[in-house]
């Protein structure tokens, strides 16, 4: 039985088809096999859908680039880690306080400011270290 399922037709002998594989299945075959034959019966009919294009419209206005979408996603973590090494300098401080002279928290203290610091720094330069992977990524030009 050949099934034409490029037609309306075509689905409803397709549709008829995985009825009587799982009727069969229920009294003689292994459900693995006949469940694979529904699947691939049902999920085999999509090629034929008779569907409108879609057109996609650019949700970001303003970028048109690969670049510039890495460089806005760059300046907006960077400015997320510029404010997460603030309250990070603010909680080394609050350490610094409740250590009550105690060294190891006083070095627990020292540690998370350090670690703020550096955070902040790096959030600061995000937007230049992705500028310069950038370059870095880009074709030489060849002159002749």
């Amino acid at each position: 039985m050949k099934i034409d399922n490029s037609s309306p037709e075509g689905v409803w002998q397709l549709s008829t088809a995985c009825v009587l594989i799982f009727w069969y299945n229920k009294y003689n075959m292994n459900k693995k096999i006949a469940s694979l034959l529904i699947f691939t019966a049902l999920f085999g009919t999509v090629s034929f859908v008779y569907a409108e294009p879609v057109v996609l419209t650019n949700p970001l206005p303003g970028v048109d680039d690969f670049k510039i979408l890495l460089t806005k996603i760059a300046g907006m973590i960077g400015t997320l880690i510029g404010a997460l090494g603030t309250i990070m300098i603010i909680v080394a401080a609050i350490f610094y306080l409740t250590s009550a002279g105690s060294p190891n928290r006083m070095e627990v203290a020292k540690k998370t400011l350090i670690y703020a610091i550096i955070g902040i720094a790096i959030g600061i330069s995000a937007k230049t270290i992705t500028d310069i992977v950038l370059e870095m990524l880009q074709k030489p030009e060849i002159t002749p």
